[in-house]
């Protein structure tokens, strides 16, 4: 992570999603959720149907490192 910057911020908004997902409401929730979608499928150059994938990775490491 040190040495890719785009993973370091990959993360950070990941985290910062996390956090603010738990008091989020209405449409907070929404805007949230675009705007991780849009950054992965920016900072990845993903297709629309890759990004559900993404999602599944991210899940997946996730689960294993917590």
């Amino acid at each position: 992570m040190d040495n890719d910057p785009t993973t370091a911020v990959t993360a950070v908004l990941i985290d910062a999603y996390r956090r603010w997902a738990k008091t989020a409401e209405g449409p907070a929730v929404r805007e949230l959720s675009l705007s991780v979608i849009g950054y992965l499928a920016m900072s990845t150059k993903a297709t629309e149907d890759e990004i559900p994938r993404l999602f599944e990775m991210l899940r997946d490491a996730a689960i294993t490192n917590n």
